[in-house]
């Protein structure tokens, strides 16, 4: 049983960076890269099911050869081999990423694709179902946990619903899953995989060797081209306004205060504890809808 997956490296935000305020990007020489947590646990899902049902796991991604660092770092983690997919003149657009991968996926002829739901920079866990339309597969997305998996058959999953609801699919193989972040732990790789992983070799897999359609990945990086960018709004902060009837010295109280407000006048009832109880039990009846009747027979009665 031959298992895909599909990584992506994502900036690790954990690190400070410096802006670019002219391009409005982060200056390359601050960022640093990790593999996306989704798509850790889907390699952790990868190398379970290997460990139980045999076969092989495969790591492709999509990028520039600084995305090696992630394929070597899933490397360590457990798997046989690795791929790159670059194009020469670079794709923007998950649709044409995808378009790549699926290509690339032909190729290797899986009988069980994963992806993590969604990435950290972008969020919009497009680029898993456009792999499953162009490759053709049934795919499930969502997925919180794998109950069974039946060789060349079908996989039963559970995936995520609205409001917290759970649902149960039985999908036939080869398919594709999208898997959540909080489906596993994915393991840290030992210090003998982490000194393999730096040695092993990564194939690169350009548009040449994958014989794609120049004409439809052209029109696929044009459909996610941005017209513009711009900073994210700020958010507003909330203000008071300043009472007109208030002089010079209640104004600064009321901004010392930090518009908290006039407070409200309380009254202490003094006197003796019968005397207290019939007083709080007016205030409670001229503050509260009682019947008529219970009000003409007056507290205490």
């Amino acid at each position: 049983m031959k298992i895909a997956v599909c990584v992506k490296s994502v900036v690790d935000v954990s690190f400070p960076f410096v802006l670019d305020m002219e391009k409005l990007s982060a200056w390359e020489d601050d960022l640093f890269y990790k593999v996306n947590p989704a798509d850790k646990c889907a390699a952790e899902l990868a190398l379970t099911l290997r460990a139980t049902y045999g076969g092989e796991v495969v790591y492709l991604a999509y990028g520039p050869p600084r995305v090696e660092k992630a394929l070597r770092d899933c490397l360590a983690m457990g798997g046989d081999q690795a791929f790159r997919v670059w194009e020469d003149r670079p794709q923007a657009g998950s649709f044409a990423r995808a378009y790549l991968l699926a290509k690339a996926l032909k190729g290797l002829h899986p009988d069980l694709v994963l992806c993590g739901a969604r990435s950290l920079d972008e969020g919009s866990g497009e680029t898993p179902v456009a792999v499953a339309e162009y490759l053709g597969f049934p795919q499930v997305t969502g997925i919180t946990d794998l109950l069974s998996l039946e060789q060349n058959c079908s996989v039963i999953v559970k995936r995520r619903l609205e409001r917290g609801k759970r649902e149960e699919i039985e999908c036939a193989l080869p398919a594709l899953l999208s898997v959540e972040t909080g489906i596993n732990q994915p393991r840290y790789g030992s210090l003998p995989n982490v000194y393999k992983a730096k040695k092993a070799q990564i194939t690169n897999l350009t548009g040449a060797n994958l014989e794609v359609d120049r004409s439809l990945l052209k029109e696929l990086a044009a459909l996610m081209q941005p017209e513009s960018k711009s900073l994210p709004r700020p958010r507003p902060k909330k203000t008071f306004n300043l009472e007109s009837g208030l002089n010079a010295a209640q104004r600064l109280e009321w901004i010392m205060s930090g518009g908290g407000g006039k407070q409200s006048k309380s009254d202490f009832l003094e006197g003796e504890p019968e005397e207290v109880a019939k007083k709080l039990a007016n205030i409670i009846l001229e503050n509260t809808a009682v019947p008529n009747s219970l009000k003409a027979e007056g507290p205490g009665k």
